[in-house]
């Protein structure tokens, strides 16, 4: 175990509950979460004090798993955005239906 992993596992055994090893590898929003659920009820704490042990590099695991919700996210909204863009070519296509039905009427 090299010294950056047990200091980080050190941070995780007494500061964890608090989510003081996300505050130090700079992950703030896991950082308050946890802070404020007390380490997700002591499971996530105790989940993660497992993966500091297990895993080489763990600051790099949760920076991928952070990367894959991120891309799922601007998925989501791409998607969204289609749509949006779908409906409004939609509706344009009914209004100018529309004009030109009454176009021709008033010929």
């Amino acid at each position: 175990m090299n010294s950056k992993k047990m200091k980080l596992f050190i941070i995780c055994l007494f500061t964890g509950f608090l989510g003081g090893h996300y505050f130090v590898i700079g992950k703030f929003k896991r950082g308050f979460l946890y802070f404020f659920t007390f380490g997700l009820f002591g499971f996530g704490w105790f989940y993660d004090l497992i993966q500091i042990l297990i895993k080489d590099d763990f600051t790099k695991h949760i920076q991928e798993k952070d990367k894959v919700a991120e891309n799922n996210k601007f998925e989501t909204v791409f998607v969204h955005q289609n749509n949006l863009q779908q409906q409004q070519y939609n509706e344009n296509k009914i209004n100018l239906n529309y004009s030109w039905n009454l176009f021709k009427r008033v010929l």
